[in-house]
């Protein structure tokens, strides 16, 4: 699963980078996924934290190749950063593996305090609170998809979810539901202008979300042919 973690099938364009490079601290998301690892008991639900695990260390490792205002503030990384990008990129991705849960109240509360609580022993209702946003923009995106348009809400919210884990100040309760236009946004005035982004930098994130799901998927099929 840790090989997966780094490598999966899907490789970046680039055949080498900083954040791969060793000097840039990359061996901080093996120590991630070995501390989530452990600290996961055995079980069903346990196996889609463990695989989640490992599709969001390759996610972050995506994302951080192709942003470059994150890569910026992620610098040499260290394990605290690792651990917070790995908490956003796995808890999204274990969504995205249980989305078609009857209840989703639920699934959204166990994976907020499994990761929260069980793995990084961060604060669970921040964590629920990001989950919980992060699904009320899939729904939105979910209208501009039937509607013929380019789902863009629930990725420019993984972003700022990323740059938070970053260090940024933004506070997920002051973000409006679905976020407006990026104009709209910038006149609130609740992120720092370095902060907005834009169209384009959201769409990144979504071939990172798709090769973190395959990688979780793959890893958790291998878990459940090899259960111990």
């Amino acid at each position: 699963l840790k090989a997966l973690a780094r490598d999966g099938r899907s490789k970046p364009s680039s055949a080498k980078s900083s954040v791969r490079d060793p000097s840039s601290g990359t061996d901080f998301f093996d120590d991630v996924f070995e501390r989530g690892d452990s600290a996961l008991a055995d079980g069903m639900i346990e196996d889609v934290f463990r695989a989640s695990l490992s599709g969001g260390c390759r996610a972050a490792l995506t994302v951080l190749e192709q942003d470059a205002h994150l890569a910026s503030l992620w610098g040499e990384g260290s394990l605290l950063k690792a651990e917070r990008l790995v908490e956003v990129w796995a808890s999204t991705i274990a969504l995205t593996l249980l989305h078609e849960e009857p209840d989703i109240e639920a699934v959204l509360r166990r994976i907020s305090g499994g990761f929260a609580i069980v793995v990084f022993g961060s604060d669970v209702d921040d964590a629920y609170q990001e989950i919980r946003a992060f699904q009320l923009h899939q729904q939105a995106d979910d209208v501009i998809r039937e509607q013929g348009g380019i789902p863009t809400y629930a990725y420019a919210l993984l972003r700022l979810r990323c740059l938070r884990a970053m260090g940024r100040d933004i506070d997920f309760g002051d973000i409006p539901v679905p976020i407006p236009s990026i104009t709209e946004l910038m006149a609130t005035k609740i992120l720092e202008p370095e902060d907005h982004g834009s169209i384009e930098e959201a769409l990144l994130f979504i071939p990172a979300h798709s090769i973190g799901v395959q990688v979780a998927k793959e890893a958790y099929d291998e878990l459940r042919r090899h259960p111990n």
